[in-house]
Formats: C-alpha cells, structure tokens, sequence
C-alpha cells in the first residue's frame, strides 16, 4: 500500500467513525484538505524535537508595576 492508498484509508475511517456523509463530488477537495492538515499535525509534533528558540516572553521583577 503506498501513501495515498494509506491516506486515502484513514480518511474513509475518520469519516465512517465520525457518520460523515460526503457526496463523491465534495470528496476528492476534502481529501486534499486532510492530507494537508495530517501534514500540519506532522510538523507541530516534530516541533518540539527541534532546538528551542529562546522564551520571547519576560517577566519583569523592577518597582515598575506594583505586584
């Protein structure tokens, strides 16, 4: 089974787990839109995997702003 046939696979299951009824014609755009968020979920999973960048939020512990 290549990728697609394995996309395609999950895709039907998340549809028949869920009761999604899609007609044929809106399937295939639906398909493109599952494969490109399974993309996104792959991304932000590896994100942490990664080097952290440095923390852009700052606490800040002066008398500035009274506690």
């Amino acid at each position: 089974m290549d990728e697609r046939d394995t996309l395609l696979a999950e895709f039907e299951y998340w549809l028949k787990r869920e009761g999604i009824a899609l007609p044929p014609e809106r399937r295939m755009g639906a398909l493109a839109d599952f494969a490109d968020v399974r993309k996104h979920v792959e991304i932000v999973n590896h994100a942490s995997q990664s080097n952290p960048e440095p923390s852009t939020v700052f606490v800040l512990r002066s008398g500035i702003f009274p506690s």
